[in-house]
């Protein structure tokens, strides 16, 4: 299996992982919104947001400096 299907394959695992714990999570805390963010050196990005109508509007694939993220 070449690396690009390899990471595409992880990438699946992972977002239906979170999506699984997300549901959980939601069944034990009452919030409106939950996200999955990555901080790196030089930014901050959003990867997933799972939100309900009346909550947040974050936005999935922003990126920002590191600077501006807090």
């Amino acid at each position: 299996m070449n690396t690009s299907k390899s990471l595409d394959k992880i990438s699946r695992k992972f977002n239906e992982a979170t999506v699984h714990a997300f549901e959980l999570l939601n069944q034990s805390i009452k919030v409106r919104t939950f996200f999955v963010g990555r901080t790196t050196e030089e930014s901050f990005s959003i990867l997933k947001v799972f939100s309900k109508n009346d909550g947040c509007t974050l936005s999935e694939g922003r990126t920002v400096p590191i600077q501006k993220s807090y």
